[in-house]
């Protein structure tokens, strides 16, 4: 008896086996793959969806992309690297800006619900920095995920290589709802102002931790 399977090509799987060929290329291209069948694990031949994930910039010494033409910066919000280019008004809706001077990232109404940057095998990121990190609140800010498995971590903010200060004024608020709500191994998370509402399994992670202002 021989099972002939009725393809469903609908499960998506991000990997080299499922990647379009010349898809991703540079950071003007997003990574497109190919559809799996969820009854037997069969690659589509020519079915495909499209991620939310470009290809790599080509940087320079000052980490100038001649590709796109902007400066890049080692911060990403969501799935999102902020560059000179998108840093004014990252989603063009006026809730995320960065200011690279300072390294001030401003979340002003910011609703992410798992939108995310892969960070590490496994590791699902709303906000990541590789240094230092300025979080600027104003009005109501909220980060859940519906991405990642239940081997998966999710991270709400993460500064690989610095520390992460928080502030805001009396009616700003940040909810996450994450593994790690907010992690900064290497330095410090200081909270100088805003109401933050931490949901998971490790609040903050970091070397210290300090409360000035806020709740």
């Amino acid at each position: 008896f021989r099972y002939n399977c009725v393809h469903s090509f609908t499960e998506k799987i991000e990997d080299e086996e499922h990647l379009v060929a010349d898809t991703g290329n540079n950071c003007e291209s997003v990574y497109q793959y190919y559809y799996d069948c969820v009854y037997c694990d069969a690659i589509s031949p020519t079915e495909s969806w499209e991620s939310n994930t470009f290809g790599s910039h080509d940087l320079d010494e000052n980490d100038y992309c001649s590709t796109c033409q902007a400066t890049v910066y080692d911060v990403w919000v969501g799935s999102t690297q902020i560059t000179s280019k998108n840093a004014s008004d990252v989603y063009g809706d006026k809730t995320v800006s960065y200011n690279p001077e300072t390294n001030v990232l401003t979340l002003n109404g910011y609703k992410n619900e798992g939108n995310v940057h892969k960070y590490d095998d496994g590791m699902f990121v709303a906000i990541y920095s590789k240094g230092d990190l300025n979080l600027e609140l104003s009005g109501s800010n909220e980060i859940t995920f519906s991405e990642g498995g239940e081997d998966d971590e999710t991270a709400g903010i993460v500064s690989e290589e610095g520390g992460v200060t928080i502030s805001g004024d009396k009616d700003a608020e940040l909810n996450v709802e994450a593994t790690i709500s907010i992690s900064a191994n290497a330095k410090h998370v200081i909270v100088c102002g805003g109401t933050l509402k931490l949901s998971g399994t490790i609040g903050i992670m970091a070397d210290s931790s300090q409360i000035k202002g806020g709740d």
